[in-house]
């Protein structure tokens, strides 16, 4: 793991918001939010050659970031019982496989719509912006984009009762 280049990994702006947005949706007060991240970070720095998947960064330092918050909570005189530890897990693991279930319903578009959507929403680019970059006119762009994501609803979407039987028409 030497070859890994943790000053980059632990200086990226988006894991930083996101962490911070997770714990400001918990405590409520921004300036806590982010003195909260900043300790996430310092710790998950402090420990960064224990973690055996650089790929896995962003989940280990959301549960760097749930056990801070308990500390926290347990600090300021905030009764921390398993129901809510659970609940902060919970809801935790329900953002990270939404976010895998959009990373993946990402990978079956077509690299132009993919490019697009990467564009706009990951990298808060203008349609302007992305239509400079990709040599299309702005309204091709809105019209790539609105394709893909109604691809991507389409590659979400919950399957319906039939799609869950099976031969035997039983769940």
């Amino acid at each position: 793991m030497s070859d890994v280049d943790w000053n980059m990994l632990f200086s990226d702006a988006e894991l930083h918001k996101r962490l911070k947005y997770y714990l400001l949706s918990s405590v409520k007060n921004g300036d806590t939010a982010e003195e909260l991240c900043q300790e996430v970070l310092a710790k998950g720095w402090e420990k960064r050659n224990s973690l055996k998947d650089v790929s896995k960064l962003d989940a280990w330092l959301f549960s760097i970031a749930r056990n801070v918050l308990m500390d926290y909570y347990r600090h300021v005189g905030i009764i921390v019982d398993d129901e809510t530890e659970e609940l902060l897990h919970v809801s935790h693991s329900e953002d990270m496989a939404q976010r895998a279930d959009l990373e993946d319903a990402l990978e079956k578009l077509p690299e132009i719509q993919k490019q697009v959507i990467v564009m706009r929403f990951y990298n808060n680019c203008s349609i302007q912006e992305v239509a400079d970059a990709l040599g299309k006119t702005p309204q091709s762009i809105k019209m790539i984009q609105y394709r893909a994501i109604k691809s991507m609803r389409e590659f979400m979407k919950p399957f319906d009762n039939t799609e869950r039987l099976n031969n035997d028409g039983e769940y």
